[in-house]
């Protein structure tokens, strides 16, 4: 039982690191376009996302665009709090796997092979990924805009490409810090 929580505890904190590492781009209006009036979207998106704005204003969202945001709102939501359980949850794996240290590098390894099949076939077909990971997340096509939504205007998807490289870079950050630790602690006896 030692050794699994040892090999899960890297696996489970890499993955809140994931929703992390997603909520510190989406929080942020300055990743989104600031020319007029995507700026006031910007802001408005970021405070929504971060919940400090209850609905976003029908100056500047259409009804579809607020509905699904209210959607995104929902799996940040919910991410936040499995990134919550997953961390602890892996704090916990550490303290009762730490005799067994010397597996923590294998749940770093899962995670960045499935991690990484993902990324791959985001660079091989990155409209194929967006598109399977938004039927995976939402049960309605709402997410489906016209081209002239203001929404994916402010949004195309080189934002959507530009925001999986910077999260990418981010996670790969993480990766190697698991990885160390793993490595570290792999040969050592408690």
């Amino acid at each position: 039982m030692r050794r699994l929580c040892a090999a899960a505890a890297l696996f489970f904190v890499l993955t809140a690191c994931l929703y992390l590492c997603i909520a510190a781009f989406a929080f942020n209006p300055n990743v989104y376009s600031q020319e007029p009036p995507f700026d006031r979207m910007a802001q408005e998106t970021a405070a929504y996302l971060r919940g400090n704005q209850a609905a976003l204003s029908p100056e500047l969202f259409g009804e579809q665009e607020r509905q699904h945001m209210a959607d995104v709102l929902g799996l940040f939501r919910f991410g936040r709090r499995t990134a919550f359980f997953l961390g602890a949850l892996g704090a916990l794996c550490i303290c009762a796997g730490w005799r067994e240290k010397r597996y923590f590098w294998i749940g770093a390894a899962v995670f960045t092979g499935l991690t990484g099949a993902l990324a791959v076939w985001a660079a091989l077909d990155f409209t194929g990924w967006f598109t399977a990971m938004h039927r995976m997340a939402f049960s309605n096509d709402l997410w489906l805009f016209d081209a002239s939504s203001p929404l994916i205007q402010m949004m195309p998807e080189s934002f959507f490409v530009s925001a999986a490289e910077l999260i990418g870079g981010m996670l790969l950050a993480c990766v190697c810090g698991a990885f160390l630790f793993g490595f570290l602690c792999k040969g050592k006896k408690a």
